[in-house]
């Protein structure tokens, strides 16, 4: 298994790791400027930052 560790994620995943099942509710929080995200090259594929996911859920992970 890799050691690497993503700084973004894909949509579906961000909304698990928030602890969701809808995307939808992590789309409200992007919009809302609350997490962070771009879209991949070719403009299909949105990444959220995981350092925006920690912080939205008040996590400090470690630098």
């Amino acid at each position: 298994m890799s050691d690497i560790t993503p700084i973004a994620v894909p949509l579906h995943t961000a909304t698990l790791m928030l602890g969701m099942k809808d995307d939808e509710f992590t789309r409200r929080l992007i919009r809302a400027g609350k997490l962070r995200s771009r879209k991949e090259r070719g403009g299909r594929v949105r990444l959220i930052s995981v350092q925006s996911i920690h912080e939205y859920m008040g996590d400090h992970p470690e630098n």
